[in-house]
């Protein structure tokens, strides 16, 4: 092997690591956002029964 060659494969090496190490990092922030937003979603459900509850509490309409 040339030193041309043994320079270019380790610059494609380095280039793929620092791929792999973005890749990784990516995902991890999308596994943090995506547990943040459950954990949120956990303490507070809405759906559409319960906010119509949830309305009718903060808002209740006249009774007669």
């Amino acid at each position: 092997m040339t030193t041309t060659t043994i320079i270019i494969i380790t610059i494609t090496i380095i280039t793929i690591t620092i791929i792999i190490i973005a890749v990784l990092g990516v995902l991890a922030l999308a596994v943090g956002r995506v547990m943040a937003y459950k954990k949120r979603r956990a303490k507070c459900p809405l759906t559409s029964d319960n906010s119509s509850e949830l309305s009718e509490k903060l808002d209740p309409e006249p009774q007669g």
